[in-house]
């Protein structure tokens, strides 16, 4: 019998990295992978700028769809 498909939640860390400010910024998040395949994603973090030498919190969100060929 084939198994019906069901939401997944994903989480993980992320960073950015430049020649200015070496780490950029780093975050925390989460992703849902809907029954349709389709991504959400939300995430956290902190961003640093050398311009301000400030470290400033972010809030960020996604959307992605599969590409390719249906079955």
């Amino acid at each position: 019998m084939k198994e019906l498909p069901k939401n997944e939640f994903y989480w993980g860390i992320n960073g950015g990295f430049n020649k200015s400010d070496i780490i950029s910024n780093v975050g925390g998040g989460l992703i849902l992978k809907s029954k349709k395949n389709n991504l959400y994603q939300l995430g956290l973090g902190i961003q640093n700028n050398s311009n301000t030498s400030q470290l400033a919190p972010f809030v960020s969100a996604g959307m992605y769809w599969k590409i390719g060929k249906k079955k």
